[in-house]
């Protein structure tokens, strides 16, 4: 038995935006996913529930000190700061201030953390493992050839009867920086590009499209809604001399939420003269 149990890092991480965040973020969502409580207990008059951990700052950069030599290293209040900062805006933990720390809340940490939803992915590996023998399997030996040629015929069957493994190739669109875009994320910035409907610099745009933290169903619709109006509004900008904005800009400056805000004020406006 391995001592101090055990904690879930699900492979899917390697989609999300920590994946590609400074090592700081990457240690301190490490860090607070490790420390979390597995059941709930009392710490320091707090009552720290399943997927929580009661903590102040300066604690969370002790935990993650590390050894140069005889000195120990730390990472600074700033980028502590910083990374919890991330991990609230892209919806991975909640803070809420009490006397003496923070409480912390690993956000969907009950389905992460909870073996049953992998087990698909172990039954499966289980099964091609039983089902195939290693390729690299020695033959039993035997001093009789009738049944050394009957064994070799059976394995013949065995192996031409089961199913061949394929090499399936992932999906994904390389943008300009050599990032792959793959999964929902794919599928949510092809649905974009048709909407913005203007095909130059789409590398580039992929690369703005991965650096939004946060992108949900409401917040693809936003963008995809803005982004039509915008393609129905360039021909008249043409027409006016004016240089109508590439996709890059566009979701970099966040053009959606500008989208928003005019609604809203029209909304206002409208509401205001009829009242």
């Amino acid at each position: 038995m391995i001592e101090g149990g055990y904690y879930i890092k699900a492979r899917t991480i390697q989609n999300s935006a920590i994946s590609v965040q400074p090592p700081h973020v990457r240690e301190t969502w490490d860090y607070l996913l490790r420390e979390a409580n597995h059941a709930p207990i009392k710490y320091r008059g707090n009552q720290v529930n399943r997927g929580q951990l009661f903590r102040t700052y300066n604690e969370i950069r002790e935990g993650m000190h590390w050894m140069v030599g005889w000195r120990k290293m730390t990472y600074s209040e700033n980028q502590t700061k910083k990374a919890m900062k991330f991990l609230r805006e892209a919806l991975m933990v909640t803070t809420k201030k009490e006397l003496g720390g923070v409480l912390i809340t690993i956000c969907n940490y009950d389905h992460y953390q909870n073996p049953e939803n992998y087990e698909r992915t172990t039954n499966d590996t289980n099964e091609g493992t039983i089902a195939e023998p290693l390729r690299n399997q020695p033959l039993p030996d035997t001093n009789k050839k009738k049944k050394n040629v009957k064994k070799k015929e059976e394995e013949i069957s065995i192996l031409s009867s089961s199913p061949k493994i394929e090499e399936v190739d992932v999906e994904f669109y390389l943008t300009k920086k050599k990032k792959k875009l793959t999964g929902k994320r794919l599928e949510a910035f092809n649905i974009f590009w048709k909407y913005f409907n203007y095909p130059k610099g789409k590398a580039a745009a992929a690369d703005s499209w991965l650096d939004i933290i946060v992108l949900d169903k409401t917040i693809c619709d936003n963008i995809n809604l803005a982004a039509q109006k915008e393609a129905t509004n360039r021909p008249s900008m043409i027409i006016s001399g004016k240089t109508p904005k590439m996709a890059q800009g566009w979701i970099t400056d966040r053009r959606w939420e500008d989208e928003e805000a005019a609604l809203s004020i029209k909304k206002v406006i409208t509401k205001k003269t009829k009242w």
